[in-house]
């Protein structure tokens, strides 16, 4: 009976981290430590200018606060999971249970916002370099857009503060591993497990998002290569008819 208990015992303290998961973890909160500092000097700039609120800057004011809430997120969220494994404190895995759900949803909530936002920045972009008819109502309604992509980016990812839950390791009680995370009853249904988690959550958050970005992309270098083409075309036969005046001069 010893020997079981002890290996249950074994089984419940899980040490075996690697050097690179530790190299990756260093790095990641380096440049989370980066990032904090650079987003929030731009974030208290482009807050106290009185030009953010009137022009494209408010867009990168959005991105630069939600790019804080992400690296904000990071330590709590993967280091201190990483850190309660390995060092075995069960104070600070209990810690971490209390809150991990909560910070995962709000950083996925912020990563799509800004992904998001970059597509609306991409749209104003495109009516700019096609001097489309509608630029100035995009630029009129810049925060009813992110007010919009953040609506959006709530209704598709907030719940998974829902969707996730701890579950009792009875062979595990008092140790880091007396609880782990699994998805809750909800993600077992089809309409939501299925439909609305797996497919409208990764087409309206991941697929559409990049195809639009790439597209909108695309059709900006097309039409800055149309017009250099006609800006050539149009020096070329000013030149031809400088020359055919010049000739034709006595």
């Amino acid at each position: 009976m010893s020997s079981s208990a002890a290996e249950e015992e074994d089984s419940c303290v899980d040490t075996s981290g690697n050097a690179f998961a530790m190299i990756i973890l260093l790095c990641g909160s380096v440049f989370s430590l980066v990032s904090i500092v650079n987003n929030s000097i731009l974030f208290i700039n482009l807050l106290r200018s009185t030009r953010t609120y009137n022009s494209h800057l408010l867009y990168i004011l959005i991105l630069a606060f939600f790019d804080l809430i992400v690296s904000l997120c990071y330590v709590p969220v993967i280091v201190v999971d990483y850190l309660k494994d390995q060092l075995q404190l069960v104070l600070l895995a209990k810690f971490w249970w209390s809150y991990f759900n909560y910070l995962l949803s709000v950083t996925h909530v912020a990563m799509s916002a800004s992904c998001f936002i970059l597509v609306f920045v991409s749209i104003e972009r495109y009516m700019l370099t096609v001097r489309s008819a509608y630029l100035n109502f995009a630029r009129r309604n810049r925060s009813f857009l992110c007010i919009l992509a953040i609506v959006g980016a709530l209704l598709m990812k907030a719940p998974i503060a829902l969707e996730l839950e701890l579950k009792l390791e009875k062979q595990c009680i008092g140790t880091v591993s007396e609880y782990v995370v699994d998805l809750s009853n909800r993600c077992a249904s089809l309409w939501y497990g299925t439909i609305y988690r797996f497919w409208i959550r990764n087409i309206v958050t991941v697929f559409t998002p990049f195809i639009l970005i790439i597209h909108i992309n695309l059709r900006i270098v097309s039409a800055i290569k149309s017009q250099v083409y006609l800006e050539r075309i149009c020096s070329m036969q000013k030149a031809s008819k400088h020359k055919v005046r010049f000739s034709s001069t006595p």
